[in-house]
């Protein structure tokens, strides 16, 4: 089968997406069906090493804007009565300032 260094080497320092990256230029190297094959498998390899981890809940944008929501309400900050920011009352589905 082949055997590259450089790709190895990647691999053993855990930069998966760049050996992934380099198994694929050898793939467009490979003669035979065989050597595509064993490549194929190894970039996948990599590939699925190379995996972002799952977000955490704080890293969630809706996780975010739930605890600002939750923040402004214990403070007495209710933006759905007026708008903290002019102090005017909220404008609702509506569009006027009185949300009728």
């Amino acid at each position: 089968m082949i055997r590259d260094d450089k790709a190895e080497a990647l691999e053993n320092s855990g930069l998966w997406r760049r050996a992934a990256e380099r198994w694929g230029e050898l793939f467009r190297q490979a003669k035979t069906d065989e050597e595509r094959h064993y490549i194929t498998q190894r970039r996948a390899q990599c590939t699925a090493k190379a995996t972002r981890p799952k977000t955490t809940e704080w890293g969630h944008v809706c996780a975010v804007r739930a605890a600002a929501t939750r923040t402004l309400k214990d403070m007495g900050i209710d933006q759905k009565k007026e708008d903290p920011l002019r102090g005017t009352k909220y404008r609702g589905e509506t569009g006027r300032r009185d949300g009728s």
